[in-house]
């Protein structure tokens, strides 16, 4: 009887010890994936920041290339109006 019951602990503990090796293996993959999944955001925001930065100075140099065309012209209409007048 004590040899059956000893039998059944050895294997309970067996059971205990694959189950816990398959739940840290398990651990090991979740954490794997989860540095992966952080790195890999990580450099998709990166990309994304430099892009909305580029963006950002694009229509800055846009801006002012229109407000120095607006000025222009209308430097160009005032001087049009005065060879008119004159």
């Amino acid at each position: 009887m004590q040899a059956k019951n000893e039998e059944k602990i050895e294997q309970l503990r067996d059971s205990t010890k694959a189950k816990v090796s398959k739940a840290e293996k398990e651990r090991k993959e979740i954490e794997l994936t989860q540095t992966t999944l952080r790195h890999n955001f990580s450099m998709e925001e990166a990309k994304w920041n430099m892009k909305q930065e580029q963006l950002q100075n694009e229509i800055q140099q846009l801006t002012e290339e229109s407000e120095r065309l607006q000025k222009k012209t209308e430097t160009l209409l005032r001087e049009n109006q005065k060879l008119r007048t004159s």
